[in-house]
């Protein structure tokens, strides 16, 4: 087994379009440093990358043109990739459609409404920023694979469950609401679970050094929030302590994984969520976590190494008829820049545009083994209750879901999410391209059955045979 790590610089200039927002939102501070982070795999005859870019997300042409330049500069291909964004909110705009989204409503929206839907307001990525970070990242990648060297692979898993929180609360009403308000006794109790999982892939050189390690853990990159400034947000605290406490040279690449609904906000607490304290406590809480399990690793110089690949054709959602008309009547009363109704009725309208230029969407879901793991990626924000669903099904010792990867990304919750009398929030409103609500079990029992697919690795067998009891412990008490 060879393993390789390389990690590139993408910080935001100042003036450039931030990610994770519905308005165009630039950035007037650097506050600290945007990274690719990649890692790439071998057993000699299958040969496969796994990275993470610090943005909200990252569309199909990003990854595609990268390789393409991996491929066109260094002869460089794989046999399968996930590569998935960090879903760091305070990132560069790395994704195309916005625009082409309000482009298309052009046709069959009347020409009165059309300029209403002002597309200079969207978050657009900046040309010649989209196209470094592409180029950083086919420089990560290549990097990574020049690097590959023999490696003995580590595998564990930790818990970290104090600073990660379920957004979505149940109400007195019955209902489920996203982020139900600090300190509204109306609120009830999380409506549904976290994943306090901490999963860390190590690749060790046989003098005990560690090339690098990729770490898994479920939680939005929301804790700059706020701050109008870029910041790696809590992924760049476990990344630093992992250097500091295993060697700087050491590579660190952190899989996001379904926080579809879990976030740094704790709706229970009167306490700030937000801020670069709180990016530290998360990031540090995680590192700690991924040291430990670090510290009681086990390497093997032997991994099997697999991969399956499949695109699947979901439905899109769209609005009613009855839906559409009353967007567009929220859209003429108010300024989708300024105004919530507007915002999102904008949405509304594009959404129902995607549904009428394609009304289906590609999905594509990879799955990587690499011994007694496996890593199984989501193009989407999914429901956390639907990435354990994935681990509770897999004959694995260790599942990896990597989500917000390969491709833009939607929010996918569960189906009792949209129950009319239990369900709703702010993950359940139809935006564009969102799925069939079905689609979360769609996408799950896909993942589930590549992954049964796959045959782990049995656990390593240690040739030991029983000893005698310790003849200093085999005294009776002595009671005089």
């Amino acid at each position: 087994m060879k393993a390789g790590f390389f990690t590139t610089d993408i910080s935001l200039p100042v003036h450039h379009n931030l990610s994770g927002g519905y308005t165009r939102n630039l950035s007037t501070r650097a506050f600290d440093a945007l990274k690719i982070r990649a890692s790439v795999f071998s057993d000699g005859k299958i040969k496969t990358a796994i990275a993470a870019v610090d943005s909200c997300g990252i569309d199909e042409q990003f990854i595609s043109e990268a390789l393409e330049e991996v491929e066109k500069v260094a002869g460089i291909t794989f046999d399968a990739h996930i590569i998935a964004a960090t879903h760091v909110h305070t990132g560069g705009h790395l994704r195309h459609g916005q625009v082409e989204q309000i482009e298309a409503c052009r046709k069959f929206l009347p020409p009165e409404i059309y300029p209403l839907m002002d597309p200079e307001s969207l978050p657009v990525p900046d040309a010649s920023y989209y196209d470094y970070c592409k180029n950083q990242l086919a420089t990560a990648l290549i990097e990574a694979t020049l690097r590959l060297e023999d490696a003995e692979i580590s595998l564990g898993k930790g818990e970290e469950g104090g600073r990660a929180f379920n957004r979505r609360i149940k109400m007195k009403n019955g209902r489920t609401y996203t982020h139900g308000g600090k300190g509204n006794p109306d609120m009830v109790d999380y409506a549904g679970p976290i994943d306090p999982e901490v999963n860390v892939l190590g690749a060790w050189r046989k003098d005990g050094s560690l090339i690098g390690c990729v770490i898994n853990y479920a939680c939005h990159g929301t804790c700059m929030c706020g701050s109008n400034g870029s910041h790696g947000d809590w992924f760049q605290y476990t990344d630093r302590l992992i250097k500091k406490l295993m060697g700087e040279e050491s590579g660190v690449v952190i899989m996001n994984g379904a926080c579809g609904d879990v976030t740094q906000v704790n709706n229970f607490s009167l306490r700030i969520d937000f801020g670069e304290r709180v990016a530290k406590e998360l990031g540090g809480r995680v590192g700690a976590e991924a040291y430990k399990v670090l510290l009681g690793a086990y390497p093997r110089p032997d991994a099997t190494m697999a991969f399956a690949h499949e695109v699947l054709s979901v439905a899109k959602r769209h609005p009613s008829p009855e839906h559409f008309a009353e967007a567009v009547e929220k859209l003429k009363k108010g300024d989708p820049k300024v105004d919530e109704d507007a915002m999102f009725a904008r949405t509304t309208i594009m959404a129902e545009a995607m549904y009428r230029k394609d009304p289906v969407a590609k999905q594509d879901i990879t799955a990587i083994q690499i011994g007694e793991a496996v890593f199984v990626s989501n193009q989407n924000e999914l429901f956390t209750e639907l990435g354990l669903k994935i681990k509770k099904a897999s004959p694995f010792r260790y599942t990896f879901v990597c989500t917000l990867a390969n491709g833009h990304c939607v929010y996918v919750p569960t189906l009792s999410s949209f129950d009319p009398a239990t369900g709703g929030g702010y993950e359940t409103r139809i935006n564009p391209g969102r799925l069939d609500i079905h689609a979360g079990d769609i996408m799950t029992d896909k993942a589930i059955e590549m992954i049964r697919s796959f045959t782990p690795d049995a656990p390593e067998k240690i040739d030991f045979k029983p000893r005698k009891p310790w003849s200093y412990g085999t005294n009776p008490p002595q009671i005089d």
